[in-house]
């Protein structure tokens, strides 16, 4: 990923180059091209990547390389901005010697009258540097969080950065900028333009190339930037329809995309945990109950209801728990209560408490059956049945049931706590 980001800042150098050479072409100056050489290779390649070395280094800190997690994680957020600052820096530089000092565009031009062209074309090339710098960092520093996140696990918090200055800024970039330069062209540059061997029609061709070029770069990162988060949060957010509760999306800005994908994650952490609470009760109690108790969220209050309970015991336990061993005793116990609990189920029954060797059903409560008596009866007679037919570890479990109906009370009863 570092190679990505000194590649990115080093791309000032051809996009200069090429703006370069359309104005020298114009105007008819291409002996010149060394010079403009050098010190495109001075200040857009050299002094560039050695500011740019100086920045990133502390983000090493989030690979684990270097200590100071905090500080790497705040260097990352402020990365674009710092990034952009340095490149303007360099641009100013570079174009401060090429046309102040060395006088490329205009050698022995009258300083006043090619002044304003030299101040206008600083300006706006820097400002088209300085956002497709801004811009292109920041698609960097997504894909370096994405990839931390990915690999890592590590997700770096969004801060207080602000959508709407960053469509602010591409705004400037991509249409402010350029009526400004054409209208320049037109209004007030003329003078300066003929002392640099352009008329009207050759500046306003060279501010056009120059606009597609910064611009266009410019939109693809900015796209980028903007579309790419999106796209995931709409792909995380098919894979939630589709019950994928475990995705998570990385936060790769500090504006307000960032917290929605934050936003995001928190509420798939939430359904995650909500199906796993479901999963788990369904374990514990039947279905349809588990799902009335989720529903109501545990509104169960106290109430007095006529209901059906059966009780089923093994017969002589005591007896069979003195001549078996444990691990075996266990395994019979397991695969006797599953039957029992299954069928209970089956008949609309809800068993309510394993205790030794017995098991304790209701019948109409808590979901209301109006054959809840007969349920139960049909029930203890497929129990009868099923455990004809069984051996559990090699043993055979005589069983005692024994059904009852009347008025009880029901309700949730234990401490608070526990």
């Amino acid at each position: 990923m570092n190679a990505r980001y000194y590649a990115l800042m080093a791309s000032l150098s051809p996009l200069h180059l090429l703006a370069a050479f359309a104005f020298l072409d114009l105007a008819g100056r291409l002996q010149v091209l060394p010079q403009v050489l050098a010190i495109n290779a001075l200040f857009l390649i050299v002094a560039n990547l050695l500011g740019a070395r100086w920045l990133l280094r502390p983000i090493a800190g989030l690979a684990g390389d270097l200590p100071g997690h905090e500080h790497a994680a705040r260097r990352l957020r402020r990365l674009p901005i710092l990034s952009a600052a340095w490149a303007a820096a360099c641009v100013v530089a570079l174009m401060v010697t090429g046309m102040f000092v060395l006088e490329i565009p205009c050698p022995g031009c009258n300083t006043t009258t090619v002044l304003s062209v030299r101040l206008t074309t600083l300006a706006a090339f820097t400002a088209f540097c300085s956002v497709y710098i801004y811009f292109a960092v920041t698609d960097f520093t997504s894909r370096l969080r994405t990839r931390l996140f990915e690999e890592r696990a590590l997700t770096i918090p969004a801060g207080s950065g602000s959508l709407v200055a960053k469509l602010a800024l591409a705004f400037v970039a991509v249409s402010v900028i350029p009526l400004s330069l054409a209208f320049l062209e037109e209004f007030a540059l003329a003078d300066a333009r003929r002392a640099q061997g352009l008329d009207t029609l050759a500046g306003l061709r060279f501010d056009l190339l120059l606009t597609l070029m910064m611009s266009g770069a410019t939109l693809v990162f900015i796209a980028r930037t903007l579309l790419g988060p999106i796209r995931a949060l709409r792909r995380a957010a098919e894979a939630i329809g589709l019950g994928r509760f475990d995705v998570r999306v990385a936060v790769t800005g500090d504006d307000e995309i960032g917290h929605l994908q934050g936003a995001f994650d928190a509420m798939a952490e939430g359904l995650e945990n909500d199906a796993f609470v479901r999963e788990t009760f369904g374990r514990c109690v039947p279905a349809p109950v588990a799902e009335a108790i989720l529903t109501e969220r545990g509104a169960f209050g106290p109430r007095a209801a006529t209901c059906t309970v059966l009780v089923t015991d093994i017969e002589g336990f005591t007896t069979i728990t003195e001549a078996i061993d444990a691990v075996r005793l266990v395994e019979a116990l397991n695969a006797y209560f599953s039957l029992l609990a299954a069928e209970i189920e089956r008949h609309d029954g809800i068993v309510t408490q394993f205790q030794g060797d017995a098991i304790l059903a209701v019948f109409n409560l808590p979901l209301a059956h109006p054959d809840h008596a007969a349920q139960a009866v049909r029930a203890a007679v497929a129990i009868e049945r099923a455990l004809e037919r069984h051996r559990f570890a090699g043993l055979s479990l005589p069983k005692r049931i024994g059904i009852t109906t009347g008025e009880v009370i029901a309700g949730p009863v234990g401490a608070e706590t526990g």
